[in-house]
């Protein structure tokens, strides 16, 4: 089993009420998704919510570095978690 396709998308969720806190008040959580699919159908998801004030991430640093690693990961063997790193090093 390979990864064959990752799909990174910006996905900001309203929220019902403004998140109040000392750093200002926020209408939205500003969400990445990832959907991460393999060469056999199994298809597995992952989300972060980057959170500038506190962080220093966006949701627009989170899909540059997605892309990067998407790369890297194409073709990798989802099964092998302990054998990925070698791929980033």
């Amino acid at each position: 089993m390979r990864i064959s396709k990752i799909e990174i998308c910006q996905m900001p969720v309203k929220l019902l009420e403004p998140f109040v806190i000392s750093l200002g008040s926020f209408e939205s959580a500003n969400n990445v998704v990832v959907v991460i699919r393999t060469d056999s159908g199994l298809i597995g998801f992952g989300e972060c919510s980057p959170f500038l004030p506190i962080n220093g991430e966006c949701m627009e640093t989170c899909l540059v570095i997605g892309k990067y690693l998407a790369k890297m990961l194409i073709g990798q063997d989802p099964g092998s978690i302990n054998n990925l790193g070698g791929v980033f090093f």
